[in-house]
């Protein structure tokens, strides 16, 4: 998405600036100070001055002035967040002569001064910037001035008001904008509406916690973002309990409940997987391969959601690396990249799986467990309160819930695989950092190399906004 700003009070704190470059001259002029606190700006009313005055004073200091600015509050992290994000900014600026005789190059040293990213400059030559916002295919364009927002909004431009101490004289029906969090949530608002559907095949260990089907129903109830086109066993098991054959039986199992507590047509929709781990030296075209190679030929791109052993992913890659441009993997593994080693049960089952798909070159997300999922914990007492019991489904999640059969008796919990769900859903619930793709020391550790491909870490989610939306879907819905 393209995101217009201006610059003046919008990146720059151009006001603070001015009032108290005109405290200093006024000294040198008249030395009466502020004549009218409650003025509707600071060039037009709050000094004595004459026009003519105010204008000369301008055209010998503001490009000075401008050097010295400082960026405002939560500019610099707010632009990063959006650049992150992949959208586009674009600062749009009436910076022009006389005010300025080298706006342009004053600009650019100003922005590397302050070290604030963006995508290009653009000085328009009147305050009108219609044109400008068109011409460049603004989205979203964010404004301090009333009469160039209202030029925007009648030209058809996406325009919102940036509120200042000055400018809160009536609006003519202005969206506003009270400063830089809130841009960034029209942003990802806005941003939210535009997301397309994703293609989804979702890889799942479901019968090894209660997280897994929390998961799959999160999943199933989201019709709204997510084409759900294939479910894929992940292998699983427990010393002494359960081998990898009878943990993909009984997960098979867990899905066909799952799919008819909803009502919800299983025929061809799940597929066993890989019956040992991929450092065992697994590597067959199970059914899950197969039907995952049929669905990535025919979408543009493929979403695989891992939310237990990477295995199946590793022997697709493997396999038929012809396919790896088609598909984009999001993985809940490991633990979070400040933590001192990763011994956490998706990761260890299968660390040469781990490895192989890090090095693949294939575009991935990670979220990490401990300091990332870990902060989606809740309580059966919560689950009561939002879920009608009534419904089969939802008295199924609270009894897994409360005892899912491997940890015993537990009120409260993290339910950790719903955060993969999540960030398919609404990727603006989290924070995310690119980095050189790691290699696995033999602690278990990551070690990030400075010349490998890049993929994403989550490094924070919003877990509110997270149990909102699947309280809302799984908990308010009726007929579950």
């Amino acid at each position: 998405m393209r995101i217009g700003l201006d610059i003046d009070n919008v990146v720059s704190n151009f006001d603070k600036a001015i009032l108290e470059e005109f405290l200093k001259e006024d000294k040198n002029k008249r030395n009466s100070g502020i004549v009218n606190d409650h003025a509707e700006h600071i060039v037009k009313g709050m000094f004595d001055w004459s026009k003519e005055e105010v204008h000369e004073f301008f055209c010998n200091n503001m490009e000075r002035i401008a050097k010295t600015m400082e960026p405002r509050e939560g500019a610099k992290y707010y632009m990063d967040k959006m650049l992150n994000h992949g959208h586009e900014i674009y600062l749009i600026s009436n910076r022009v002569y006389p005010h300025y005789c080298n706006s342009f190059e004053t600009t650019v040293n100003w922005l590397k001064k302050n070290d604030i990213n963006y995508t290009k400059l653009v000085l328009t030559k009147t305050t009108d910037k219609s044109n400008a916002c068109i011409e460049n295919n603004i989205d979203i364009m964010f404004d301090d001035v009333v009469s160039n927002c209202i030029k925007m909004r009648d030209a058809g431009v996406n325009c919102y008001l940036v509120k200042t101490k000055y400018n809160h004289t009536p609006s003519k029906d202005l969206k506003f904008v009270m400063g830089w969090r809130d841009i960034y949530n029209e942003v990802c608002n806005l941003s939210f509406r535009k997301l397309p559907k994703y293609h989804v095949i979702l890889d799942t260990d479901t019968n090894n916690e209660a997280d897994d089907q929390f998961a799959l129903s999160y999943l199933l109830k989201s019709k709204d973002r997510i084409i759900l086109d294939a479910v894929t066993i992940a292998p699983y098991s427990h010393e002494n309990d359960v081998e990898v054959s009878k943990g993909t039986d009984l997960s098979y199992q867990v899905c066909q409940n799952i799919f008819g507590f909803l009502k919800e047509d299983s025929n061809n929709r799940i597929f066993k997987g890989a019956t040992d781990y991929f450092q065992n030296g697994y590597l067959k075209e199970n059914d899950a391969i197969k039907k995952m190679v049929e669905i990535i030929i025919q979408n543009d791109t493929t979403y695989i959601v891992a939310i237990g052993a990477i295995t199946n992913v590793a022997v697709l890659l493997k396999l038929h690396p012809e396919l790896k441009e088609k598909m984009k993997i999001v993985w809940l593994g490991g633990h979070s990249i400040m933590h001192s080693d990763n011994r956490e049960y998706n990761f260890k089952q299968d660390v040469e799986a781990v490895q192989y798909v890090f090095q693949s070159g294939v575009n991935m997300t990670v979220i990490p467990c401990n300091g990332v999922a870990s902060n989606l914990v809740t309580s059966i007492y919560e689950l009561e309160h939002y879920f009608d019991l009534t419904k089969p489904l939802n008295k199924y999640l609270c009894d897994r819930f409360y005892n899912d059969g491997k940890h015993g008796i537990t009120e409260r919990r993290v339910i950790w695989d719903i955060s993969a769900i999540a960030y398919l859903i609404n990727p603006y619930w989290f924070e995310i950092k690119t980095m050189n793709a790691p290699k696995i020391k033999n602690d278990l550790s990551y070690e990030f190399e400075k010349n490998n491909h890049k993929i994403d870490f989550a490094i924070n989610l919003n877990a509110n906004s997270i149990y909102q939306d699947l309280f809302k879907k799984l908990g308010n819905e009726k007929g579950l």
